[in-house]
């Protein structure tokens, strides 16, 4: 009989002792969730452009029910926005035409901004398109630019 409620007893630490354990590393499923990550990626002249994001990054930015609401970036203020970051990275941003404006879901209820402007001097079916990522804040993901490396003969 004292053997039953010394082996009770031993259990129920060892479940208290977990327990609290799971308690303080914090094992919640929250803290494993999948986070979506986009890339987009392109190339203008010789330079390289990469625009990384997850859903984490836009966190902190205004909730849009697209089927109730309107965009909270109207599309003329969206190519506004696209134009004035264009500027850091081309030399006539004025002469670029939009090309497209479109807003893509991130995550489970995040949404972004996509302005598209095309080159000036591009040909139909060249792939001179610029890309601006703009948060529901306003705030542009800026790209990471690299310069391309000339190819070996």
């Amino acid at each position: 009989m004292k053997i039953k409620q010394i082996t009770y007893l031993f259990l129920m630490i060892v479940c208290v002792s977990l327990e609290s354990l799971a308690q303080e590393k914090d094992v919640s499923p929250k803290r494993f969730e999948y986070l979506e990550r986009r890339t987009i990626s392109f190339v203008v002249g010789n330079q390289e452009f990469e625009i990384d994001f997850t859903d984490d990054d836009l966190a902190r930015t205004p909730f849009w029910d697209i089927e109730k609401k309107p965009a909270p970036i109207p599309t003329e203020r969206a190519i506004d926005i696209g134009r004035k970051s264009l500027e850091k990275y081309v030399q006539t941003p004025a002469e670029w035409r939009v090309e497209k404006v479109h807003y893509d879901k991130v995550g489970n209820d995040k949404w972004v901004c996509i302005v598209a402007f095309r080159s000036p001097t591009s040909e139909v079916g060249d792939s001179d398109e610029f890309t601006i990522v703009i948060k529901m804040d306003e705030k542009v993901i800026e790209p990471k630019v690299s310069l391309l490396q000339k190819a070996i003969k």
